[in-house]
C-alpha cells in the first residue's frame, strides 16, 4: 500500500525528507471508483512493476527514518553508535590479519578471499552500460594511482538491459539486477551499497561518485 495525501502537500514533502514523494501518491479529490482503477491498474500491469518496486523502496526507507528517528530514544541512539564504533576495531583488527596472510596465501581461493578481507576502501563509480569511454578514461588516469594498493578496491556499477558490455575483460564491471534507469537510480545505489558491504565483510570507507568524475 502507499500513503495518500493532497497533491499540495504532496508538492512540499521534499522539504521533510528528499525521497518522501517517492513514497506516497498525490491526489486531488477522492473518487473511490477511479481510485479502485487506478490500483488495479498499478498492479496488475506487469509494465507497472519497475514503478510499484520503486514507490515501495522509498516508502520502506521513509518508514525505517521516521521510526530511528522519532520511536528510538536517544539512549538508544548513542548504543546504536557505540556498537558501530566498537564494530570498525574489529573490522580494523581482521583487515591487518587479512593482509598478513595475504602474501603466504598458497592456493588462489585462500588468496582472494584474503584479498576481499584486506579491503578498506572501496571506489563505487554509477555508470551505464553504453559509457564505455567514460570507464575507459577512468582506468588510464586516477584509476591507476589506486590500483596496486591491496587496502583499496574500485567497480564500476551498472543496471541490466539488453546491451551488451564491451568491457567485461576489465573484471571491474559489476552488474545488478535493476533496470538501466535514472527513475531506478536510487534502487541501484541501494544494491551498490549491499554489494559492496558483502563483498568486503571489513569495509571502512566507501566512495560513491560518477564515472565522469576525473
Amino acid at each position: 500500500s502507499h500513503p495518500l495525501v493532497p497533491q499540495v502537500l504532496h508538492g512540499n514533502l521534499s522539504r521533510v525528507f528528499f525521497h518522501l514523494q517517492d513514497a506516497a501518491h498525490p491526489f486531488k479529490n477522492v473518487d473511490i471508483e477511479r481510485f479502485r482503477l487506478l490500483m488495479k491498474d498499478m498492479f496488475e500491469d506487469p509494465a507497472k512493476n519497475d514503478m510499484v518496486h520503486f514507490k515501495q523502496t522509498f516508502l520502506f526507507l521513509c518508514q525505517q527514518l521516521f521510526f530511528y528517528r522519532y520511536r528510538e530514544p536517544a539512549e538508544r541512539r548513542i548504543e546504536v553508535a557505540a556498537c558501530a564504533l566498537c564494530e570498525g576495531r574489529e573490522r580494523k583488527r581482521r583487515r591487518t590479519l587479512a593482509e598478513s596472510q595475504l602474501s603466504g596465501s598458497s592456493g588462489s581461493a585462500a588468496e582472494a578471499e584474503a584479498a576481499t578481507e584486506a579491503v578498506s576502501f572501496v571506489f563505487c563509480s554509477m555508470s551505464r552500460r553504453s559509457a564505455h569511454s567514460l570507464r575507459r578514461t577512468v582506468r588510464e588516469t586516477w584509476g591507476q594511482l589506486i590500483s596496486n594498493n591491496s587496502a583499496i578496491a574500485h567497480r564500476f556499477f551498472v543496471g541490466h538491459s539488453g546491451q551488451t558490455l564491451e568491457d567485461t575483460a576489465a573484471s571491474d564491471v559489476v552488474e545488478l539486477p535493476v533496470v538501466e534507469s535514472y527513475r531506478t537510480i536510487n534502487v541501484k545505489a541501494f544494491l551498490m551499497l549491499e554489494w559492496a558491504f558483502t563483498t568486503f565483510p571489513h569495509l571502512e570507507w566507501l566512495g560513491r561518485h560518477d564515472d565522469d568524475v576525473y
